[in-house]
C-alpha cells in the first residue's frame, strides 16, 4: 500500500511572534490553525496579518492558488481547506501545514486534495494525533496516511469532478457576497448616513427647487449625474419614475437630534418579533438519538442535525450567550430559511411592521452592541438588553420601497445557498463511492 508521503511532503508554516501581528487588516493576512474549517476553502472572515516587510522575509510561506492546508494543532487538527483561485498571497503561520506535490507525483493537486480532506483521512488524522492539554500531528505522521490504489489517469479524472463541484460552490459564494455587499451598502446609505435626506437638504438650502431636490436625491440614490438621469428618463421612463417615487419618500430634512423628519427614534424591540419561547435545547445524547437532515442552530453555526423542526420560515439568529461578539463589536447573527431547530443560545427573531428580517439583519451587522451585553466570563445579550438597542424607524413607505429593492438579492441569496447544500451532498456522497472503486470514471 503506497503513503501518502511517496507523492507529497507537508511543509510546516512560520512561527510570526504575536507581536509581529496586527488586527487592522493593512498588512499580508496570515493563515492559523483557526482558519482551516474543513470547508472547501480557508476561511479569513477573522485574520491578523504582517507587515509588507516581515512578508518580504518569509516568502517561502506564501501561498499559491489551490494550495492545500492542514491543521496540525488543536480542535481543528486533521481539518484540510485550500486557498482560492485568484486570492492574494497569504502566509501560513506555524502548525498550518501545506502538502508540496513531488516532482514525480503522477496525480494532480485536485485529486490529493480530495484524498486528504475525506472523511477516512480526517479519521486517521484524529486517530493518531497526540497531546494531553490538546491533539497535535506531524507531518511525517500525515505523510504516513495510506494512499488509495487508483491509477493516476482515473484519480485525476475523478479530481476535475469534484473539483468542478467546489468550483460552482465558491462561484455561488462569491455571488451570495457581492449581493449581500450590495444590500449593506443600500442600507448604509438610506438608514445610516441618510444620504438621499442630506442630497434633499442641500439642495434646497442651495435655493434649489422641490423638484431638483427630488432629482438630487435620485442621483444619489442611483449613483447616476443629471445627465444619465435624463438619459434615462428617455430611455427607460418605467425605472425613471420608479427611481423617483423612491427619492420622493424621504424627507427633506433631519429633526434637531439629527433624525430625518418624520421618522422615529424607537427600539429594536418595537420593531421586531421574538420567538424565543418556542426554543427547544436538545442534549448531544438526544440529538443523536433524533439523528436527521433538520438542521439544529447554535449561537453561532449549525451544530448538527434532527429528524424534526420547530420553525419554518426565515428568521434572523442572533447569540444569546457565550459566542456573542465578534471583533469590532457587531453580534454574531444568522439567516435562516426553511425548516430549523434552534437551542436556547441564540435568540430568534422576524422583522414587524413594515420593517423586514432583512433589513432588521442588516441594521445589527452593522450596529456594535459591546455596551448591551452582561458577564464578563459568559458573556449575554438578554432579550431585554438586545430589545432596548436604539433604531431608527423610516416612515412604512420608505422600508417597504427598501425591502422591495433587496428582496430579490435575497431570494438569491437562499437559492445559491440551498445549491450549495445539495452540491456539498452530491460531492460528499461521491467521494468515498470514488476512492474506494465503487464508481469507476
Amino acid at each position: 500500500m503506497s503513503k501518502l508521503g511517496d507523492f507529497v511532503k507537508v511543509q510546516g508554516g512560520y512561527a510570526f511572534k504575536s507581536r509581529e501581528l496586527s488586527d487592522d487588516k493593512t498588512g499580508v493576512p496570515v493563515i492559523k490553525i483557526g482558519n482551516i474549517t474543513g470547508g472547501s476553502f480557508v476561511d479569513l472572515s477573522n485574520y491578523q496579518s504582517v507587515s509588507f516587510q516581515l512578508f518580504e522575509k518569509t516568502k517561502s510561506f506564501a501561498t499559491k492558488d489551490n494550495d492545500i492546508l492542514i491543521a496540525m494543532t488543536g480542535a481543528n487538527v486533521g481539518k484540510t481547506s485550500r486557498v482560492p483561485v485568484n486570492s492574494d498571497a497569504y502566509l501560513i503561520n506555524q502548525r498550518v501545514g501545506r502538502f508540496l506535490l513531488k516532482e514525480d507525483c503522477p496525480y494532480t493537486s485536485d485529486f490529493i486534495y480530495y484524498v486528504v480532506s475525506s472523511k477516512q483521512a480526517y479519521q486517521y488524522f484524529s486517530r493518531v494525533a497526540d497531546g494531553a492539554a490538546q491533539p497535535n500531528i506531524s507531518g511525517k505522521t500525515i505523510e504516513d496516511l495510506e494512499f488509495p490504489n487508483i491509477d493516476s489517469r482515473c484519480a485525476n479524472k475523478i479530481g476535475n469532478i469534484l473539483k468542478s463541484l467546489d468550483d460552482k460552490i465558491q462561484l455561488n459564494t462569491q455571488i451570495n457576497q457581492t449581493l449581500e455587499q450590495i444590500a449593506q451598502t443600500i442600507f448604509k446609505s438610506w438608514f445610516i448616513d441618510f444620504d438621499p435626506v442630506h442630497a434633499k437638504a442641500n439642495a434646497l438650502a442651495s435655493g434649489q427647487t422641490a423638484e431638483q431636490a427630488t432629482q438630487a436625491a435620485m442621483a444619489v440614490i442611483s449613483g447616476k449625474n443629471t445627465q444619465e438621469l435624463h438619459r434615462l428618463q428617455t430611455v427607460n421612463p418605467e425605472q425613471y419614475q420608479q427611481l423617483w417615487e423612491i427619492a420622493e419618500a424621504f424627507p427633506s430634512g433631519v429633526d434637531e437630534e439629527g433624525v430625518p423628519r418624520g421618522w422615529e427614534m424607537t427600539t429594536f424591540g418595537n420593531v421586531s418579533q421574538c420567538f424565543d419561547k418556542k426554543r427547544i435545547p436538545l442534549s448531544k445524547r438526544q440529538r443523536e438519538q433524533r439523528a436527521g437532515s433538520i438542521p439544529y442552530y447554535g449561537a453561532t453555526s449549525v451544530m448538527d442535525y434532527v429528524d424534526e423542526a420547530i420553525f419554518d420560515d426565515i428568521y434572523l439568529l442572533i447569540g444569546e450567550d457565550g459566542s456573542v461578539l465578534k471583533e469590532d463589536g457587531t453580534p454574531f447573527i444568522q439567516y435562516i430559511w426553511g425548516k430549523a431547530w434552534v437551542n436556547n443560545h441564540t435568540h430568534v427573531l422576524q422583522g414587524k411592521g413594515s420593517v423586514s428580517t432583512e433589513q432588521l439583519m442588516l441594521f445589527m451587522a452593522s450596529t456594535n452592541i459591546t455596551a448591551y451585553v452582561t458577564g464578563a466570563v459568559q458573556m449575554k445579550l438578554n432579550q431585554s438588553n438586545m430589545n432596548s438597542i436604539p433604531f431608527v424607524k423610516a416612515m412604512d413607505r420608505v422600508n417597504e420601497l427598501f425591502f422591495d429593492l433587496i428582496k430579490d438579492l435575497y431570494a438569491k441569496v437562499r437559492a445559491n445557498s440551498d445549491e450549495n447544500k445539495y452540491l456539498v451532498k452530491i460531492r460528499d456522497e461521491l467521494l468515498p463511492k470514488l476512492l474506494s472503486g465503487e464508481v469507476v470514471v
